[in-house]
């Protein structure tokens, strides 16, 4: 179901006139979510950068969607790549209920490199950025999801260690929080895995249990899970994600938690 909110901007996109746009399209590319029960689709990507036909170039975020079908949008998506830069027909409100430029496709005009500044955007948006860090070591941006990550090691495990920021600003505060969490690994991982199995083994014993499959204790259910990557904010909270091993038939684990709450949650994803 479209949120209410959703709803009401494209129905105020509405009344704008239609103006041609040029734009570089944001890292995580195009994209859909469920609009309702119709089986329509709401098609959503963002501009790095942008411009009218006749207007300045605009370094700030434009957010373009349509109500399309399941076939329009996967026809979009294999239009609309990261980093392409695009023209396209659309009903654009710079101030509107939302507070951020949007805009409202009409349609899609297709990949249009007239314009050499963009051309130079689209490079550069491509160029790796990475900062060292001198306990985990090179922490690299990725631009699709804006976080930065590094590989680095949990106890005997290799992991991916995650902060939550694409912003350089942050990142002190944000790393402050994993050094706390490295600090106390042995007392964090004894609550991490205490809280996956409590909150999980009933569910696995109760729904997930394959053909001739025994139940598991507590004790098995920690031995099974593998760690895969730990996520950070700023503001203390953290996510520990694990390979369920077959035990969810192949959907993540996540448990999450704070510094100061410790760890609260665990639940399958994906």
């Amino acid at each position: 179901m479209i949120p209410d909110n959703t709803r009401q901007l494209m129905e105020e996109l509405k009344t704008h006139p239609v103006v041609e746009v040029l734009g570089v399209v944001q890292a995580s590319g195009a994209g859909g979510v469920k609009a309702g029960p119709t089986g329509d689709w709401i098609l959503k990507f963002s501009f790095e950068a942008w411009k009218h036909s006749a207007g300045e170039v605009q370094n700030r975020t434009l957010a373009i969607c349509k109500n399309v079908s399941k076939e329009e949008l996967r026809a979009a998506m294999g239009q609309i790549k990261p980093f392409d830069v695009i023209r396209i027909h659309a009903r654009v409100a710079e101030q509107n209920s939302s507070g951020s430029p949007q805009g409202l496709l009409v349609s899609l005009v297709g990949k249009d490199n007239s314009d050499t500044s963009f051309n130079r955007l689209a490079l550069k948006l491509q160029e790796p950025v990475t900062f060292e860090d001198t306990r985990f070591g090179t922490f690299a941006l990725n631009r699709r999801l804006n976080w930065y990550e590094a590989k680095t090691s949990w106890g005997s495990t290799r992991v991916s260690l995650i902060l939550y920021t694409d912003d350089l600003g942050e990142i002190k505060e944000t790393l402050s929080s994993a050094y706390l969490l490295w600090d106390f690994q042995k007392s964090w991982s004894e609550q991490i895995y205490n809280c996956a199995a409590t909150k999980l083994i009933g569910i696995k014993n109760k729904s997930w249990l394959g053909e001739d499959e025994a139940e598991l204790n507590a004790e098995q259910f920690k031995d099974k899970i593998e760690l895969d990557s730990i996520s950070v904010k700023s503001d203390g909270k953290f996510a520990f994600w694990f390979n369920d091993v077959d035990l969810f038939w192949g959907h993540s684990i996540k448990v999450s938690g704070s510094l100061s709450g410790g760890a609260t949650d665990a639940n399958i994803e994906g």
